[in-house]
């Protein structure tokens, strides 16, 4: 199984999905004066916008800080901050910086988190035995390493025993009885049966 990161989500979920997010480099150091924070890429400097007001409201994610954009200065694409500047540091030239227009970073990261733990939710199976039905909580996948057939039809499982029972000259009638005679290892003689050709 891939293992991705938060990062990795959010940003894929800005560019592609959202459309809102764009992904830099600092190419010029930075400055912190008081509480105000300067973030330089000239990548995004375009002559071509309109004054101070382009990205004004846009979050800034940065050292996994969000902050909120004051003002742009469209000819030397600095971003100014007002917010959290003192407390994070001066950001040096390759510092990587994501800039979110529509929805902020910690809005995107909670809408991951939900649909993350909608997918790892745990399934509920009933499984017919020779003991009766039992219920088991079974993880997402899990069906990949025991296989479709035992899960996808409960009953099949036992009618596939029982036939096997009934192969080796056993009455499946008794297959309680028979099991109580491999305790501790009934489990064992199940997946025998289960793999059986009968």
């Amino acid at each position: 199984m891939p293992i991705v990161s938060r990062q990795s989500l959010r940003r894929t979920l800005g560019q592609v999905h959202v459309r809102d997010t764009y992904v830099g480099e600092l190419t010029a150091s930075s400055s912190v004066a008081g509480y105000a924070i300067n973030v330089v890429d000239y990548a995004t400097a375009n002559l071509a916008l309109s004054g101070q007001n382009a990205y004004v409201g846009a979050w800034l994610r940065i050292f996994g800080n969000d902050l909120r954009v004051a003002s742009f200065n469209v000819g030397s694409g600095a971003y100014v901050s007002t917010e959290f500047g003192a407390f994070m540091g001066v950001p040096s030239v390759g510092t990587p910086y994501e800039r979110h227009e529509v929805l902020s970073p910690t809005e995107k990261d909670r809408a991951l988190d939900d649909s993350i733990k909608r997918l790892r939710v745990r399934r509920e199976v009933a499984i017919d035995t020779v003991e009766g039905a039992h219920t088991y909580t079974m993880p997402d996948g899990v069906q990949d390493i025991l296989g479709w057939y035992y899960f996808a039809s409960p009953a099949g499982s036992l009618d596939r025993v029982r036939r096997s029972l009934a192969s080796l000259g056993e009455d499946p009638a008794r297959a309680a009885e028979l099991a109580e005679r491999w305790r501790p290892w009934r489990s064992y003689a199940l997946m025998h049966l289960w793999v059986t050709q009968y």
